[in-house]
Parts: structure tokens; sequence; C-alpha cells
């Protein structure tokens, strides 16, 4: 039977993650899924739900992860950048209650949810100096990208020919060609 926690990483409200375990023994593999909704507010990590639901019959624990969005103190460059790291180094924390396989973590992000699988993914074995300093300190064996937005300045670009407010340029704090950070 499939257990389910809701268990904050961190104090703000939108720092928490819904933790499925699977009613099997021993170790589960992690899925760390995280949403899209172009990183604003008014969507949140329930639209992950039946994936997660599916995944934890199957074996996995997910670890469905909410973060600081567009339209929340904090949201955007680079607060939500934090929180999702934040939320993955909370793993070895949920180790000591419950049975996870940190040796086998994968992160499955859909569209903007994909773009911070991937922004995550290029931190991997890297300490980093830029201007959030946060290191992943759980080993990652592989992520996924489901319709990620990849190119933020080519979806900016998209917006800016559509003529219709960018939420590119809402998560960064400007286009970017006025932000002078790495967006990918």
């Amino acid at each position: 039977m499939t257990e389910v926690f809701h268990i904050p990483y961190g104090d703000h409200p939108s720092q928490f993650g819904v933790l499925r375990m699977p009613g099997v023994s021993g170790l589960s593999p992690v899925v760390i899924t995280i949403h899209g909704g172009f990183w604003q507010s008014k969507y949140g990590l329930e639209e992950n739900d039946p994936l997660d639901e599916d995944l934890t019959r199957r074996g996995y624990a997910t670890w469905n992860i909410e973060y600081r969005r567009v339209g929340e103190d904090g949201g955007g460059w680079t607060g939500t950048f934090i929180d999702v790291i934040d939320a993955v180094n909370h793993l070895p924390q949920l180790k000591e209650r419950f049975p996870l396989d940190l040796s086998r973590v994968v992160i499955l992000g859909h569209s903007a949810g994909g773009h911070l699988a991937l922004w995550l993914a290029s931190r991997i074995n890297n300490v980093q100096t830029d201007e959030i300093g946060s290191t992943l300190l759980v080993p990652i064996q592989s992520v996924i990208s489901l319709a990620g937005v990849s190119d933020l300045r080519k979806m900016w670009d998209i917006h800016e020919e559509q003529g219709g407010v960018s939420h590119v340029a809402s998560f960064i704090g400007g286009s970017p060609h006025e932000v002078s950070i790495v967006i990918g």
C-alpha cells in the first residue's frame, strides 16, 4: 500500500515535497518530479500526482517537489533555483526515516520543470561558484525533461514575436539581453 507524506524542506510555504513510498520491502529507487507551469505561482505540483501515483505502483519512491514560483516572495531567479537544489539535497534527511536507495535517483521534469531538471543536470559533479553557490549533494543517475523549456532565449523570442507577456522575463527578472545570468 502506498504511503503519502507532505514534508517541508524549507521555511517558505512553497518549500515542501510530497513523498510517496511504495508498499515494497527493501530500498526503493527515487524519482524526483518537478512540475511545470512557466514557473508561475498559479500552477502547482498536483499536476504530477497521476504520474507519481503510477511510478509508486511500479515500486519507485517519488519526491514531488514544490518550489517558490513567480508571483511568490523569493520566486524566480535565484530563489526557484535554490529551492530545487535544496529539495534534492533534502533526500539524505528523508533516507533517515524512509527506505530510499539514493544510489538510484532520477530527476523528471515537465515543461518549466523540465528546464529546472536540465539545470540540475548541469550541476552534477560540479562545485559551483555562481550566484547560487549551492552544490548538488545527491548523486543523480538520470535526468528526464518532458517538453522542457530548454532554451530560455528562444522562448523569450517566441513570446516577443507573438506580442505576449514573456514568462521568461518574469522568471529571470528581465529580457535575456538585460539580465546577465547563465540561462541555458
